[in-house]
């Protein structure tokens, strides 16, 4: 009517984008709002070894790309809709209002509801794989008990790192001093802490009864404790004896290995009793021989989602080193006994530095911290998708009913039921919503391989992962198609064919 009144075709256009814009700013705005609050959100649940995140912020630049997405929406989802609508047939147009334009509408809107429906299946389905593999991964038994456990690190003094008895000497009368605080159960210490981040030097070794293991020996990751480090963790002795105070210089070298390493090398037999030549030891001298004396369960010393290895465990007393980490079991809060085992050390040397002081529970939550963190972000994208999918299905099949009162007034005028209108609507809408999905178990299929290095514990193609999104995205589709459907039976039929 405006074109064959003398409208200008630049005219319209420039109306249409004027009142995309305007809906795409405050969308825009709100779309700002939304993201300063997911900044502030991400940054309350982000691992700290994720480095400075919180320093990002809504600045200038975030602004800028901001208003600069919003005008391009403008442009493409406003401009090309605003020049298809200034291409009319007058004459068919005015009149008639089913004719082949509206048929193009309906295809495109329909491209739209399938696009919509299969990008949200992908972004859920990735969500839901990696929301798995963090619940599984958090599930997965570490081999020790980190409840109550304070970790510290502790250094000797250097007046007397160089020499090793009086090295010896100080982490004793640490322990000693410890152990007796109020409160605490028990007492070790161990070279490298578990989920601590830091590698674990491997030492290659032979089987003293074996010359075929000289030609090309195995390797294990090689621990030094001391005594009591496996009853604070609450790491089950197996088999044979833990180390004893006995264990000194002086002794006969002595090592306890993990189940692991015993299934491996000794496959049904006793390991306890068999003798192997260390090929790497952690202090200056030649290999040594060294007697198992215990076998210890299995742990995931460098976290959850770890094979577990070969491991052996030499006591501190004969591999003295001149910095450890003290495992302190105590009653109630592990913090909260910081400062007194803090005071305890330096009473025995106030030049010796304690530092990294946390629980275990920390340091196992910090191992599973980035995998926690992917999924929550990418949960949060996929809730978002699906909100927009929800939104869009609405949106597009609510203007598709529009566009069809008059068809819907006809068979209302028909004869046709509330029931009928329904079902037509919504019938519509599921064949859309079929195809998108279809569509989306493509992609979230090329997805899932994409993100099987990421995941733990669940396929990349976990059926159940896969079923239970798509049920999901389909019943959330099936409620925006419920709303038009149900706004269809109530159609009067006589203002629907007024202007007929």
């Amino acid at each position: 009517i405006r074109q064959a009144l003398g409208a200008s075709r630049w005219r319209i256009i420039r109306q249409l984008l004027t009142e995309n814009a305007i809906l795409a700013l405050v969308g825009g705005a709100f779309g700002l709002l939304l993201a300063y609050w997911g900044q502030q959100l991400l940054v309350s649940v982000s691992p700290v070894e994720l480095p400075r995140l919180n320093e990002t912020s809504i600045d200038r630049m975030v602004v800028t790309f901001c208003v600069g997405l919003t005008l391009l929406t403008t442009l493409i989802f406003g401009l090309v809709p605003a020049l298809q609508s200034t291409r009319l047939d007058l004459n068919r147009t005015l009149k008639e209002r089913s004719g082949g334009s509206l048929v193009n509408i309906r295809r495109a809107r329909s491209l739209l509801v399938i696009a919509e429906t299969g990008l949200a299946l992908i972004l859920l389905t990735g969500a839901g794989l990696l929301i798995r593999s963090s619940l599984a991964l958090q599930k997965v038994d570490a081999g020790f008990n980190a409840s109550g456990l304070l970790t510290l690190h502790v250094a000797a003094p250097a007046a007397i790192t160089r020499d090793t008895r009086r090295t010896s000497i100080f982490f004793d009368q640490a322990i000693e001093r410890v152990r007796h605080l109020p409160g605490v159960k028990t007492v070790g210490a161990t070279l490298q802490l578990p989920f601590a981040g830091l590698d674990v030097d491997q030492s290659s070794f032979t089987i003293a009864d074996r010359p075929e293991t000289m030609r090309q020996p195995p390797v294990s990751r090689l621990h030094v404790v001391t005594p009591d480090y496996f009853p604070a963790l609450g790491i089950p002795l197996l088999q044979g004896r833990g180390f004893t105070e006995r264990d000194n210089a002086e002794a006969p070298g002595a090592v306890i290995i993990n189940e692991e390493m015993a299934r491996r090398f000794w496959p049904g037999e006793d390991a306890v009793g068999k003798r192997l030549i260390q090929g790497l030891l952690l202090t200056p001298g030649e290999a040594a021989e060294r007697e198992i004396v215990g076998v210890v369960g299995n742990i995931k010393h460098f976290g959850l989602a770890t094979d577990t290895e070969p491991q052996m465990y030499v006591p501190h007393r004969q591999s003295p080193w001149p910095a450890m980490n003290l495992v302190v079991r105590v009653e109630g809060d592990p913090l909260a006994l910081a400062a007194a085992v803090r005071t305890e050390i330096h009473a025995i040397s106030p030049e010796a530095p304690v530092n990294s002081i946390n629980t275990m529970a920390q340091l196992m939550s910090a191992s599973v911290a980035q995998p926690r963190f992917r999924a929550i972000l990418v949960g949060i994208f996929a809730l978002a998708a699906l909100a927009l999918a929800a939104a869009g299905i609405y949106g597009v099949i609510a203007y598709l009913v529009n566009q069809r009162t008059q068809e819907v007034g006809i068979h209302i005028a028909l004869g046709a039921q509330p029931k009928d209108i329904f079902r037509l609507i919504v019938t519509e809408g599921v064949k859309l919503i079929t195809v998108g999905l279809l569509f989306g178990l493509l992609g979230a299929l090329a997805l899932a391989r994409f993100l099987a290095g990421l995941l733990f514990g669940v396929s990349p193609t976990d059926p159940l992962t896969f079923m239970v999104i798509s049920a999901l995205l389909a019943t959330v589709a099936l409620l925006a198609c419920y709303l038009p459907a149900r706004q269809a039976t109530k159609v009067d039929p006589v203002i629907a064919l007024r202007h007929e």
